[in-house]
């Protein structure tokens, strides 16, 4: 079965270290909202497993892992542009 394109919404961490930094400057930081389009090649009850690349035999590339207990927003399924 060939792997769902998705769009996954979600919010992350930040990092921020390239700078001295005092805690007036972090304040008003929050999580960041991310997004990811990509396909869905394996789902199990802790994680999403998105890779950006799909080849036709089946193999994939530049895998990333979201975990389920992240605060998803939404996940949308995309529909595949053919020419």
């Amino acid at each position: 079965m060939k792997p769902k394109m998705v769009k996954i919404d979600w919010v992350d961490a930040q990092s921020l270290d390239s700078a001295i930094i005092e805690v007036e400057d972090i304040k008003n930081l929050e999580p960041t909202k991310c997004s990811m389009i990509g396909w869905l090649v394996h789902e199990n009850k802790n994680n999403y497993y998105i890779a950006k690349e799909l080849w036709e035999d089946g193999s994939f590339k530049y895998l990333h892992i979201i975990p389920k207990k992240t605060a998803i927003i939404k996940i949308t399924e995309l529909k595949e542009v053919r020419k």
